[in-house]
């Protein structure tokens, strides 16, 4: 029997007592496609997806780059790859994972990552959902996940809803560490065993030549359903970021309520000046911080019984 799918409209995304690191290691196997199956007529670890009837797949090989080329035929039906079951990577309740891939368009196109959740004692599979806005040219596009209860392996699905043809180059799924490299167990929990000592501050370099200042730019959206309980959106650094916002679309009948938080260090959290906003029915508000700190999210909920669905766009560039 084959397991029911459900989107997870109850992940909470939320740092705890973790943050981002560069350096955590990817647990994609094969994710650079590098690797053929037995059969050699696709990357091993992986498979297209059930609707790829709808679509066009190629593996492809360019400089000793290798990707998948998805050309999709059908507006709004997911063509994508997925990783097979038995590659699926373990993971425990409240840690934070880096969910990314390396796209490559030439049009503006929506590429899509679905996150599958699931355990080995329930049929059930939970998936959170990121779209990215891809700009033409090839680049890395990320977000956060926080795994929610009773959840021990994620397996990832990428690719488009869009008519159009994407590249997928690499897809990277690894865990969240402290800001500071600190060992870790496999729960997240830190090992602080041992203080690193400077010994010496090295001498000045004077450095020549040109640089290539490159621009940061971010474009995140959730689909998310807001309910009486209230929720959060996935949270952004945004240290590097100069400007930045978050635009609600209330998409059905009911109106909704939002307010943007802060935090320092992704752990205490406070309300902006600026809150409780109301998203009537149909209608579409941008909100954006009063103060500056580090992390910010976006909160949601509704009043009384009521649920709505919500498009939650986090933009910025630096």
């Amino acid at each position: 029997m084959n397991p029911l799918y459900y989107e997870n409209s109850d992940i909470q995304y939320d740092h705890n007592d973790l943050a981002y690191c560069e350096k955590a290691e990817n647990q994609i196997f094969n994710h650079d496609f590098r690797y053929a199956n037995s059969t050699g007529d696709f990357p091993a670890g992986w498979q297209r997806s059930r609707e790829s009837k709808t679509a066009a797949f190629y593996w492809e090989e360019e400089n000793n780059q290798f990707s998948i080329k998805i050309r999709n035929r059908l507006f709004n039906r997911l063509a994508s790859i997925c990783q097979q079951r038995s590659y699926s990577v373990a993971v425990c309740e409240k840690q934070v994972w880096e969910v990314g891939a390396l796209f490559k368009a030439h049009q503006q196109l929506t590429a899509t990552i679905r996150v599958h959740l699931t355990s080995r004692s329930s049929g059930r599979v939970l998936y959170s959902c990121l779209d990215f806005l891809l700009q033409p040219g090839q680049d890395y596009y990320c977000g956060l996940l926080t795994v929610p209860a009773d959840v021990e392996y994620a397996y990832l699905e990428v690719g488009t809803r869009e008519i159009g043809t994407i590249w997928i180059s690499n897809v990277v799924f690894r865990r969240v560490f402290p800001v500071d490299r600190y060992d870790s167990d496999a729960r997240g929990r830190l090992n602080i065993n041992a203080v690193s000592i400077v010994k010496k501050i090295m001498d000045p370099v004077r450095v020549t030549g040109d640089f290539e200042l490159k621009r940061i730019s971010r474009d995140i959206v959730e689909e998310v359903v807001a309910g009486p309980q209230v929720k959060a959106s996935g949270i952004q650094d945004v240290l590097n970021l100069t400007t930045y916002s978050f635009c609600v679309l209330n998409q059905s009948d009911s109106a909704a309520m939002a307010r943007i938080d802060l935090s320092p260090n992704g752990i205490n959290w406070l309300e902006s000046v600026s809150s409780n906003n109301l998203v009537a029915a149909g209608q579409m508000m941008i909100l954006v911080p009063d103060f500056f700190l580090r992390y910010i999210r976006l909160v949601y909920w509704t009043e009384g019984n009521a649920s709505t669905c919500l498009s939650i766009y986090f933009q910025g560039q630096g």
